[in-house]
């Protein structure tokens, strides 16, 4: 029986594990994100239980952090979760999960701090987690964009005065351009054309050579067959003649250009 005024600790074990494995399986995860290994749950989900259950035993048992115990601890539970490891792979991953692992806690003590909630200290420390593992896919999609927007143009047609304005993208690996002439072919989906050249020309264009010999008269001396070769096959490609084609990129002045309209079927 304890004496009036003497404190008493209590350990939640249950809690200790929850919490740690909450942290430990977002942490795992990050962690072969950023170093390429591949996912696998089942690994990483066994990893968590061992390091989880091995940080409550130490902290019931010892109490308190331990280099020793972490020095040796987390190459151990990263062999566990992502084997096979070479050397190389293996400090590079330690490093990885030691810099995240202390980046977090930083965040969640200061978080806890804040706000007293040791759920919003976890909750951060998930957060960064899911940011850090996405950082890759998050780069790659910026960068991806960054170079679509320096190939997009703008686009103006003009044919039979009417104009159309369309969004367009430079393709260095498209290099189709007609037999006799030379001319660059600026390919165009047909349901993009059908504003400017109206629903019939769009539909004898895109049906059997045959059928351009079907086309009104002020049409007939604007088609070209321009052959074009895909992985699907060799085929002609209806291109017209237009008026006039202007590109402009960015808030740079519009640029008059030489070239087709090549009605393509996407």
């Amino acid at each position: 029986m304890a004496s009036l005024g003497t404190e008493v600790e209590v350990f939640y074990g249950d809690l200790a594990l929850f919490l740690n494995a909450s942290v430990l399986l977002p942490w795992l995860w990050a962690t072969a994100r950023l170093a390429g290994h591949p996912v696998r749950w089942w690994r990483l989900s066994v990893a968590t239980l061992v390091g989880s259950a091995a940080a409550v035993l130490w902290e019931w048992q010892i109490g308190g952090p331990n280099l020793i115990f972490t020095l040796v601890g987390t190459p151990l539970l990263l062999l566990v979760a992502f084997w096979p490891l070479n050397p190389a792979r293996l400090l590079l991953s330690t490093l990885l999960f030691v810099v995240l692992g202390a980046a977090g806690a930083g965040l969640s003590v200061m978080t806890i701090w804040q706000t007293g909630l040791t759920s919003a200290g976890v909750g951060v420390f998930i957060g960064l987690c899911m940011l850090a593992g996405n950082a890759r896919q998050i780069w790659t999609e910026l960068t991806t964009r960054a170079n679509n927007a320096a190939h997009r143009w703008r686009v103006r047609l003009e044919v039979g005065g009417e104009s159309l304005c369309l969004d367009g993208l430079v393709d260095t690996g498209h290099q189709l351009r007609a037999p006799l002439t030379g001319l660059p072919v600026l390919l165009v989906a047909a349901s993009d054309l059908v504003p400017l050249l109206g629903a019939t020309v769009c539909q004898r264009l895109a049906g059997p050579i045959t059928e351009w010999d079907q086309l009104p008269d002020p049409w007939q001396g604007r088609v070209r067959w321009v052959p074009c070769l895909t992985v699907a096959g060799e085929r002609f490609l209806p291109a017209l003649r237009p008026d006039g084609i202007w590109l402009q990129r960015g808030d740079t002045p519009w640029q008059r250009v030489e070239a087709l309209i090549g009605m393509a079927a996407f």
